[in-house]
């Protein structure tokens, strides 16, 4: 899995913003977890992503919200790299 800083705001109080890219490649899966809420969304490929014990397939287009402290699993079922856009806003 590769990770790419997209964007990343400096000390803002009282609220901090990140975006992350994510490359998973293809029978590979990785966690996503951020201290904040977290707002995900698929650019491409196609995947499955398990949360509270809940599987849901993704593809292009998918985008789900994540609580503050929640987790999910989110694994590349497809035959190409599955690329996903991580938002996360984090308060202080």
């Amino acid at each position: 899995m590769l990770s790419r800083p997209i964007f990343r705001t400096e000390q803002a109080v009282p609220f901090r913003a990140e975006i992350l890219d994510l490359l998973i490649p293809p029978g590979r899966g990785t966690n996503v977890n951020h201290e904040g809420l977290a707002l995900v969304e698929t650019l491409e490929g196609v995947g499955i992503v398990t949360r509270q014990n809940q599987r849901t397939p993704i593809s292009a287009g998918t985008v789900f919200g994540l609580s503050q402290g929640e987790t999910a699993q989110i694994d590349n079922s497809g035959n190409e790299p599955l690329t996903v856009r991580v938002y996360v806003i984090t308060t202080r």
